[in-house]
């Protein structure tokens, strides 16, 4: 299953995660960390203590879409 984009694409994007819920092998290459906008995984997602912060809307859809993956 492939989540698009939560928010807004008139957004600036300062950095982005690939996510899939395990932190085994969830670290992303030294090749991909030196990019200009790297693509972060679980594991620095977690060590770096990052919080996503949303409103009670974009929280509800967040939720249904996990929802519908479980599914």
């Amino acid at each position: 299953f492939v989540m698009r984009n939560m928010f807004s694409h008139r957004l600036p994007v300062h950095r982005k995660y690939n996510l899939k819920g395990s932190l085994l092998s969830r670290e992303a290459s030294f090749k991909e960390k030196v990019k200009e906008l790297p693509t972060h995984k679980d594991a620095e997602l977690m060590n770096n203590m990052q919080k996503v912060y949303l409103s009670d809307d974009e929280k509800g859809k967040m939720m249904e879409k996990l929802s519908r993956d479980l599914e």
